[in-house]
């Protein structure tokens, strides 16, 4: 079964529920998360078991994350 890596833009509270939502569905998976909060998005990121993105761009240039969410 192939995996979709994802990332999402923004970890408020809808923001972690995409998160969630992503690691929970066996097809999917969340890769990173990126928060203009930097202390947020660690916080996320550690409780998904996901990367916190330095910047949008570490996002853009990762090939493997075929989908964003925002």
């Amino acid at each position: 079964m192939k995996v979709l890596k994802t990332a999402i833009v923004g970890c408020g509270l809808f923001g972690e529920n995409h998160v969630k939502a992503y690691q929970d569905y066996a097809r999917s998976q969340c890769v990173a998360v990126f928060d203009l909060n930097r202390k947020r998005a660690k916080e996320v990121a550690k409780a998904y078991g996901c990367e916190a993105a330095g910047s949008l761009d570490d996002i853009a240039d990762d090939k493997s994350i075929k989908a964003v969410s925002i």
